[in-house]
């Protein structure tokens, strides 16, 4: 895996060969197809290794818990930019999420991963909200979370100051939004009639 990761940090997923793989660990390519069947595979185990991590950094972060159903805008931006330094820190994860985008078996897993940390921010969230509000909140939580992962592929395609300007304008949108959703959760969403 160790080796994986530093031949994709070198080259890219799409250049890399089993055969490399091997070299670079100092085995036989016969005994790596022992353990991954092709570089999908390796690439899914890397995968779900940086997917534990995440979960793990997920829990951390919401050991305190909340004070209230606003100060959680507090600990949605830390989430945003851990999954973004992450992404910035390490070129293994960005080509992961390239490879999703055309590997089918790496899209269901991203997809696994994703629904995991919905779900996970849904029950620390759910607890601050009445039964009656949970699909709206959950719908809330969907759309943060889509848009928090579409503002860190854009920044990640940008030139530092560029990205940096776009992430602080992510976080700012995102804490405005569940700000407004926490005070006025029943309120329809705005029609193309109506005043902004």
């Amino acid at each position: 895996m160790a080796s994986a990761s530093r031949l994709i940090a070198q080259k890219g997923y799409a250049n890399l060969t089993i055969s490399e793989i091997a070299l670079e660990a100092g085995v036989s390519p016969s005994s790596m197809y022992q353990y991954f069947k092709d570089k999908t595979a390796i690439m899914l185990a890397l995968q779900q290794q940086y997917a534990a991590h995440f979960q793990q950094s997920l829990a951390a972060a919401f050991q305190q818990v909340p004070a209230s159903k606003e100060q959680l805008a507090d600990y949605f931006l830390k989430i945003m930019q851990l999954n973004y330094q992450l992404h910035l820190s390490d070129p293994v994860v960005r080509d992961i999420t390239l490879a999703a985008s055309t590997n089918k078996e790496i899209a269901n897993s991203e997809a696994e991963d994703l629904t995991a940390t919905l779900m996970f921010l849904i029950k620390q969230t759910q607890v601050f909200f009445p039964a009656e509000q949970h699909a709206k909140v959950e719908t809330m939580l969907q759309l943060l979370v889509h848009s928090a992962m579409a503002a860190t592929s854009l920044a990640l395609t940008q030139q530092p100051s560029q990205a940096d300007a776009t992430m602080r304008c992510a976080y700012r949108m995102l804490a405005l939004t569940w700000q407004d959703f926490c005070h006025y959760p029943d309120q329809p969403p705005l029609s193309v009639h109506d005043p902004v």
